[in-house]
């Protein structure tokens, strides 16, 4: 096994811890607010940050059909969680925004997960800090 075999090997392990933190994240968002499956979750975080959304960019942002966001759309808006709008523009194209309770759940969501973000950050210097944002950003492409 090679260096970068035993290095790969060593960031999976990482990455795997930090997703079990991130999964207790989102647990602790859903029994805030009355246990919503995750996929509603990252729609409201989604939705709350580009609206109004066009059903097909929610749909690759989620990487599902738009048959089957459809389908997810259509029970959030039963919960009171999203409504659709015509588009000023062009009324065939409906677009999708929070309602006042998906905003607040919105807001709620945001809130846990800067939080989890500080209490991670909050172990390193201000240096460490700002090289592993670096890192990630390198890694992500968003430098």
């Amino acid at each position: 096994m090679t260096d970068l075999d035993h290095k790969a090997k060593k960031l999976h392990n990482y990455l795997m811890l930090l997703g079990r933190a991130m999964e207790q994240t989102q647990a602790g968002c859903c029994m805030q607010n009355d246990c919503l499956h995750p996929r509603e979750l990252k729609t409201i975080e989604f939705v709350g940050l580009h609206q109004p959304v066009m059903m097909k960019k929610l749909a690759d942002w989620l990487q599902m059909a738009v048959s089957s966001v459809t389908y997810l759309v259509d029970k959030m808006e039963a919960k009171g969680l999203l409504k659709r709008i015509a588009c000023p523009e062009d009324r065939r194209v409906v677009e999708i925004v929070l309602t006042d309770e998906g905003s607040r759940i919105g807001h709620s969501e945001m809130r846990a997960w800067l939080d989890a973000c500080r209490r991670m950050l909050a172990k390193l210097d201000e240096d460490e800090q700002d090289q592993l944002l670096g890192l990630f950003a390198k890694l992500t492409g968003e430098k």
